[in-house]
């Protein structure tokens, strides 16, 4: 590969990974953020509310979603195709990661906004239209909306990179976020986020 070639491929890779990490940086009270928060209402220090929050983040439904659908955008742009990609993960019963969302019920504009960056990207192009036409598959069958984790999934295929960068990306990013959350949660009330319980089962 020519050295301009490779300065401008280098070049574009770090403005999209500088666009996921911005968007990845917080999402409010994520399981993993709160994990962080629950962790400093007892004044733990920083690096054991952030061990915290990354015991919450390191999940399947969580921090490691993007690796799973990373996994099935890879195997949807081979010769199998997409329509057997989501097919031997639903059968898998893993569902179709990159797919739903607590918050974002019909749009996620956090996948929106870096699929939008990546189409000016002309090296991306594979990777994006097959995302694109997983989308529209799996639009037509259930009313998910493409998440984050499925645009971080097609940033790592289409810039090549390891299979768990997506996992990597958001952990890095989201790291900052817990700090923020860490030092605001200091300045709260100690223990204000210990719930109590109420037990409602048989009395003697």
């Amino acid at each position: 590969m020519a050295q301009a070639e490779r300065t401008a491929r280098d070049g574009g890779d770090l403005a999209m990974l500088d666009a996921a990490l911005i968007l990845c940086i917080d999402h409010d009270l994520a399981v993993a953020t709160l994990a962080a928060r629950v962790a400093a209402s007892a004044r733990a220090h920083p690096y054991a509310a952030v061990s915290a929050a990354l015991g919450a983040f390191d999940s399947s439904l969580h921090g490691s979603m993007s690796v799973t659908a990373a996994e099935m955008l890879r195997e949807a742009m081979g010769p199998g195709g997409i329509e057997r990609a989501v097919a031997r993960h639903v059968s898998a019963g893993r569902g179709i990661p990159g797919f739903g969302h607590s918050v974002y019920r019909s749009r996620d504009p956090r996948f929106v906004c870096l699929m939008l960056r990546m189409h000016g990207e002309p090296r991306y192009s594979d990777a994006v239209r097959t995302t694109e036409r997983l989308v529209a598959i799996v639009n037509a069958r259930v009313a998910r909306p493409a998440n984050l984790d499925l645009a971080l999934a097609t940033f790592v295929a289409a810039a090549d990179l390891v299979p768990d960068a997506g996992h990597i990306i958001f952990a890095i990013a989201r790291t900052a976020g817990w700090l923020a959350h860490v030092v605001a949660e200091y300045s709260e009330p100690p223990l204000r986020l210990r719930p109590e319980s109420h037990y409602t089962g048989l009395t003697m």
